[in-house]
């Protein structure tokens, strides 16, 4: 959980390295309407291409201000002629002097941009053509300040709908469409420079700090925990809900429909790569495709909060599976998003060289929605607009984790103060304000402290994100144990839960201890996640032995 607080904090700040929108015009910001052929062309145009032609107009005009010195310097000769003999020799000297350096200059300049056109070109020779291509540049971004506005507008109008809704008795439909539009109107003016400036949001100086998010977070986490689930969590994911379904139909639609096969330049990439340094494909990769298969935060999470919202009990199947049908088309929009967005096997090879290589969070985060952002430009979205709206989505299910999982915490703890037997821990502890602050105390520990490894300091909340893959399917065999030992007191057929519970339990135990042993014999050894990852281990055998234990129960009854 603390990870998501890093990850949120991080897109909110402002880019300290680069300017938000260093390369589009104002107009560009948002949807404009398209008036003829011509912009329709550029809008399909890869970024690259419009950065490489507003190079050479810059290029042009450097070389006409060149000879507009020329001439003055000219004139400048021809009126020196009236002076004596003596200044005008100084001056002609003073004058060849200039235009040398500026030749000079000048020859430098265009050397320079015939060495970078030369370089960004690449001729195929296929039977019977000659083909120029360009490789594009792609600038990965992490920070994404862009989508705070309509973040905090969401929250602002899921407490109105969930009040208006719930205690008033409004229909549903005119808060849906106003909520929807609102979110939307919302994120065109959060990406307008002037809105940016205004708040500050876009600068360094004046936007707030990684830290800073990090307490606003935190604190957005509490309320989010404290406040009844009608007011704020169902309303904010029913909102979210339409923004995800939005995505995915425009995302699929620019992908199938917009020629993208066309503007992107083509290469094959090696299917399956055994020799990815760091990394083996058996067992870790099925670990690492979760989520939509299978999932064991899914599992907490629809036991902990789907559960109270059913309005019966055969509504969780169209909800649960239908969720992970809807889960499942994310993921692949994310696996398209991060192979069709690189356009040649340079930046495959330099990207995917190795599995540390992309760790972290601008390889991960900003190669689906610059990738996504891609897609939405084939459709005449312009790339900005695309960007921001994909990270308002990836922002938005990013909140929706923080609050349900402080809210699972919070439920953790009360469940453990419940435990103890001691009255006054089980009245203290057990208030959900007092439950919700350690939850957050909790989450904001791994979010601020730094521990080392790899020879940097690091937040000990990205650093356990290494164990997040084995976890989440461990807690997903668990889930299926409970399942499995809940149809055998019913006496009912096992085998539909029985037979992916082994094969779950079996590949995430076997990836978590060649974890273990690498963390604590490795090359780069980690004592914090060696001893975090076997008591993991341990927890999950004692678990194990108790299911064994009352299987052989509930089968003597």
């Amino acid at each position: 959980m603390g990870v998501f607080v890093l990850v949120l904090a991080e897109m909110f700040s402002a880019d300290p390295k680069v300017d938000l929108f260093p390369s589009l015009n104002t107009a560009d910001k948002i949807i404009p309407s398209i008036k003829n052929s011509r912009d329709q062309n550029v809008l399909k145009q890869p970024s690259s291409l419009i950065l490489k032609e507003e190079e050479k107009q810059r290029a042009s005009v450097n070389s006409a201000s060149h000879t507009v010195t020329k001439e003055k310097k000219s004139s400048s000769v021809t009126t020196s002629k009236h002076k004596s003999i003596s200044d005008n020799v100084y001056s002609n000297s003073i004058d060849l002097k200039k235009k040398s350096t500026l030749t000079n200059s000048t020859q430098a300049q265009n050397s320079t941009i015939t060495n970078s056109e030369t370089a960004n070109e690449k001729v195929h020779h296929h039977p019977g053509e000659i083909r120029t291509e360009e490789k594009p540049s792609i600038r990965l971004r992490s920070h994404f300040p862009e989508a705070v506005i309509p973040s905090a507008v969401i929250m602002i109008l899921a407490v109105i709908m969930g009040y208006l809704h719930y205690k008033k008795g409004m229909n549903l439909t005119p808060l849906t469409v106003f909520s929807v539009f609102g979110t939307l109107g919302s994120m065109i003016l959060g990406m307008q420079d002037s809105v940016l400036s205004w708040t500050g949001l876009n600068h360094v100086e004046t936007s707030p700090s990684t830290g800073t998010w990090k307490y606003i977070l935190l604190f957005y986490a509490f309320l989010a925990s404290v406040t009844p689930v009608w007011l704020l969590l169902q309303s904010r994911d029913y909102i979210n809900s339409f923004l995800l379904y939005l995505g995915i139909v425009l995302i699929y639609l620019g992908f199938f429909t917009g020629g993208i096969l066309q503007n992107f330049h083509s290469f094959n990439a090696e299917v399956i790569r055994t020799t990815t340094i760091g990394l083996d494909l058996i067992p870790f990769v099925f670990i690492t495709i979760a989520c939509g298969a299978v999932s064991g935060f899914h599992a907490l999470v629809s036991s902990g909060t789907t559960a109270k919202q059913l309005d019966k009990e055969t509504d969780a199947r169209p909800i649960g599976y239908g969720g992970m049908i809807g889960e499942s088309l994310l993921g692949l929009s994310a696996v398209i998003a991060c192979t069709i967005g690189f356009t040649s096997s340079e930046e495959w090879s330099g990207f995917y060289r190795s599995w540390s290589g992309i760790q972290g969070l601008a390889p991960q985060v900003g190669a689906y929605i610059y990738g996504t952002g891609r897609f939405l430009l084939q459709i005449g979205i312009p790339e900005t607009f695309g960007q921001g709206f994909i990270a308002l989505i990836v922002i938005s299910f990013a909140l929706t984790s923080l609050d349900s999982a402080t809210r699972l915490l919070r439920y953790n703890i009360e469940e453990i103060a419940e435990s103890t037997r001691i009255s006054w821990i089980q009245t203290f502890v057990g208030n959900r304000y007092v439950s919700s602050l350690i939850a957050c105390i909790a989450i904001g520990f791994f979010a601020f402290l730094e521990i080392e490894q790899d020879g940097k300091k690091k937040p000990a909340g990205l650093a356990l994100w290494k164990l997040f893959g084995t976890t989440n399917q461990l807690l997903a065999g668990l889930a299926l144990l409970v399942v499995t030992i809940f149809l055998l007191k019913l006496k009912k057929k096992i085998k539909v839960s029985f037979i992916p519970m082994l094969f779950v339990l079996s590949v995430t135990l076997w990836a978590m201890i060649k974890n273990f042993l690498d963390f604590l014999t490795g090359p780069s050894p980690n004592l914090l996640l060696a001893t975090v990852g076997g008591t993991l281990i341990f927890l999950t055998l004692w678990l194990l032995l108790e299911a064994v234990l009352t299987w052989n129960r509930i089968r003597k009854v």
